[in-house]
């Protein structure tokens, strides 16, 4: 049989492994995003100097 003190520390450990795991994977996904728009900003800037030196 397993110890109560044991038992605890693995029930709070999942108990705070999983919004840990939620958390990172949010930031995670805002900087992935913030790159993204950031490399459409330089994509959208080179386009409009070059549709500027064209004319």
């Amino acid at each position: 049989m397993l110890d109560a003190t044991r038992a605890s520390l693995g029930v709070l450990l999942i108990l705070l492994v999983v919004p840990v795991a939620i958390i990172v994977f949010i930031v995670w996904h805002i900087r992935k995003l913030n790159r993204i728009e950031e490399t459409v900003q330089e994509i959208l800037k080179k386009l409009n100097t070059d549709e500027r030196t064209i004319k």
